[in-house]
């Protein structure tokens, strides 16, 4: 008799363990591990789906022989869909990421996949498209997420629920709340799945000869002596812009394919991935897969299966690709690896590079992580022997790195108050466009300011479900038509005219963004073809690519974008790059906010002159001296590293010490305040019972950086410790201890995002 171990989805903490259930005979043949199945649990043989962790004969099990009967399984409910090297990666998460085994497994296996098999799906579409395109043209509606699903369906007439999630990045309650208001209606469509052909933004014509710098870059990497060939060895490709760190590792990935291993590689956002998906398309062909968020169910499911039967070999794709289930992995790639998005900001909070690192111990592979801007942490590794270093220091096909130079934005207010675009931007652009190039402008803020504010008062606009300003934007389909976003929660609101505190008339919008920048331009170029990329102009599927696409065949002349153009692409004729408002990257209060400044001013920087043309790079700012700035300017990372590492290890911060976070949130103030203060006596208890002085230290709580946010008050605990283990250990900790049902506490360790 076969017997079977199971993990119950979605079980509450008491239940996530191993259960063992009997295999009925007639089952056996098609049940393997990683199969999702239905199994009698409790008192009551309720019905539950549980994932198939291992399969044994009964006289290999203990439990065999224990004075019970086991339970039989009841029915297979999907194929496989998970590895067993899986189960353990799930393990691991549990112990660092503060969740339980189903939640991670649910990462693994995502419910899109579990319910794409079915013959239908649950399709929307517009009652009227008319009454649609009044109130997008009205403004009245009051959710960023509605106003996305009512653009996407204006697009494409109708679509699964989820893709239409997906696609626009909402969850099912606005959709709940559309078809309840009369717009949206719902019916099952039987599902085809049928690969739907995406525009191809770049293709490989012929495959790059190598430089010195690359070879030698490769040779290091492919090399297998005992002190790099080792399991789980990690690499650190550093990199300038256009240095061809792509091509390196595509080659390696060739070896690697070549010796019958597997292949893992992660961009870091959605904008980034039909270029690099291109790129592997064009090389790998029908042997690579492509993962990301906004893939239909079907395809989805079709590219995971394919990955689960070993029919591809080589996948690509976001942060959730991580998880894809290949069967021997030879090569981890994490392309762009100082990048935030990285690191995800729901339960469980892991980190690709995290796991990764992980997965590639388990295989035994090699870890590369490619950068021109690597974060802190881990170039400290490669200074600190626990990553090999490959440097490239000159740009691909013999280019040069482009001429750098900073505005001073006092003195051009000095000359016009009014100013955004200044005079030497101005020139280079226009002397730009006069040599039939092409120019970006980067800008990390979208809408049209930052903010609205009196006057008179000085009354600043907020939020009423987060203490945030919101954003002034300008209504796509009524361009005259001011609109309050708040970029946290997605409400809107039509912009006042007149201040709501005192009555004044001098009530308006301040600060720079996306829109009014692509304004201003339009109007000091009106002959030149505009496109802006912003979270706003990529909705739908192929948002990304249609842009990209367009701005590529050269249909545009200037491209004008937030940090989605900032880093990876490549486009030849781009000869000149103005950055806006540089300085507003480092008015944030959490210790990464000077490393972020530098990186994304370094990156787009290198957007310029990447093809043998000179390139030039404008950097408008009111703090022209600034050291980060000034190491942007230069393109100067190992300044900027030893500086950065010098204040890291005075404050105690990462590399040095981790930083555990637990945040406390509730819809009442006074319970998350009260849950707060207990969690703090209980960690001064822990700490004081156990001797920990030495070994942790912890702030007591405070209200978060945002101390509401999406209606929710939030309070924080920060701790720090030189052993990630023993900070894991105290989280879990507090993490376990009961609290009142209205109250939420997340842990996170060394997050990237400090709202």
């Amino acid at each position: 008799m076969l017997l079977a171990q199971v993990y119950l989805q979605r079980a509450t903490r008491e239940f996530d363990q191993l259960y063992s259930y009997l295999v009925p005979e007639e089952l056996s043949p098609q049940l393997a591990v990683g199969s999702l199945v239905s199994v009698p649990f409790g008192r009551g043989n309720s019905e539950r789906q549980a994932w198939v962790a291992a399969l044994a004969e009964a006289g290999e099990n203990k439990l065999a022989d224990q004075d019970f009967t086991l339970k039989s399984i009841g029915s297979i409910l999907a194929p496989p869909l998970l590895r067993e090297d899986q189960f353990l990666l799930a393990q691991e998460m549990r112990r660092r990421y503060f969740c339980s085994i189903s939640q991670a497994l649910n990462l693994m296996a995502p419910q899109v996949l579990l319910s794409t098999g079915a013959k239908t799906q649950r399709y929307a579409y517009l009652t009227d498209p008319d009454e649609a395109v009044d109130l997008l043209e009205e403004g009245s509606l009051r959710s960023m997420g509605q106003v996305r699903v009512l653009e996407f369906l204006l697009e494409v007439e109708e679509a699964s629920l989820q893709e239409i999630m997906a696609a626009c990045g909402v969850s099912r309650s606005v959709l709940d709340t559309l078809r309840k208001k009369g717009l949206i209606a719902n019916y099952n469509k039987e599902v085809a799945r049928e690969t739907v052909s995406r525009e191809i933004v770049e293709a490989e014509k012929s495959v790059p000869i190598l430089n010195s710098g690359q070879a030698e870059a490769l040779a290091s990497l492919l090399e297998t002596n005992s002190d790099t060939g080792k399991a789980g060895s990690e690499y650190l490709l550093f990199g300038v812009t256009g240095s061809g760190k792509t091509e390196v590792y595509l080659r390696a990935a060739e070896q690697v394919l070549g010796q019958g291993k597997d292949v893992l590689i992660l961009v870091p956002e959605i904008s980034l991935t039909p270029l690099i998906c291109d790129r592997i398309e064009s090389r790998f062909g029908q042997n690579a897969a492509v993962l990301h968020s906004r893939l239909s169910p079907g395809e989805r499911y079709d590219q995971w299966q394919s990955i689960r039967s070993g029919q591809k070999h080589l996948v690509a794709g976001a942060r959730s690709a991580v998880f894809a289930p290949l069967k021997d992995i030879g090569l981890i790639v994490i392309d762009e690896e100082q990048e935030a998005s990285y690191k995800s900001e729901r339960t469980p909070r892991y980190d690709s590079l995290d796991v990764a690192r992980i997965r590639s111990r388990m295989h035994g592979s090699k870890l590369l992580l490619a950068s021109a801007t690597p974060s802190v942490e881990s170039y400290y590794r490669s200074q600190t022997g626990r990553a090999k270093l490959l440097t490239l220091s000159q740009r691909a096909g013999g280019a040069s790195l482009p001429h750098c130079e900073v505005v001073d934005m006092r003195k051009e207010m000095a000359f016009d108050p009014a100013t955004v675009i200044s005079r030497p931007l101005k020139d280079a652009l226009a002397e730009t466009f006069a040599r039939k190039e092409q120019a970006m402008i980067f800008l990390n803020r979208r809408g049209n300011a930052s903010f609205r504010l009196c006057q008179d008062c000085g009354y600043i606009h907020k939020c009423s479900n987060c203490e945030v300003s919101m954003t002034d934007h300008l209504n796509p389909h009524q361009p005259q038509q001011h609109l309050l976003i708040c970029h946290y929660c997605g409400k809107i609101e039509k912009a006042p005219t007149v201040c709501p505190a005192c009555g004044s008339e001098h009530f308006g919008p301040y600060g720079l963004g996306t829109q009014q920048a692509e304004r201003v331009l339009q109007e000091l170029f009106p002959e030149q073809k505009i496109l802006r990329m912003d979270l706003d102009t990529t909705s739908g599927r192929f948002g990304h690519s249609k842009i990209l696409g367009a701005f590529a065949r050269k249909e545009a002349d200037l491209l004008v974008g937030t940090q989605m153009i900032a880093k990876g692409h490549d486009f030849p004729d781009v000869t000149t790059v103005g950055i806006l408002a540089a300085d507003l990257m480092l008015g944030q209060t959490d210790y990464l906010a000077e490393e972020r400044c530098f990186q994304l001013l370094a990156q787009a920087a290198g957007r310029a002159g990447r093809r043998g043309q000179t390139g030039q790079v404008l950097i408008q700012s009111f703090n022209p001296e600034n050291f980060v700035i000034q190491a942007a300017l230069r393109q100067d990372y190992q300044a900027f590293y030893e500086e950065e590492i010098r204040k890291r290890r005075v404050l105690a911060y990462p590399p040095f010490r981790d930083l555990g976070v637990v945040t406390i949130s509730s819809h009442s103030q006074s319970s998350a305040r009260y849950v707060a203060r207990q969690l703090e006596s209980e960690l001064r208890y822990l700490v004081e019972k156990n001797k920990l002085g030495q070994q942790l230290s912890y702030f007591s709580a405070q209200p978060a950086p945002i101390p509401r946010l999406r209606k929710r008050w939030r309070y924080r605990l920060l701790l720090k410790s030189p052993s990630r283990e023993l900070l894991t250990r105290c989280l879990n900790y507090l993490n376990q201890l009961k609290i009142p049902e209205q109250v939420s506490v997340a842990c996170d360790i060394n997050p990237k995002h400090w709202a």
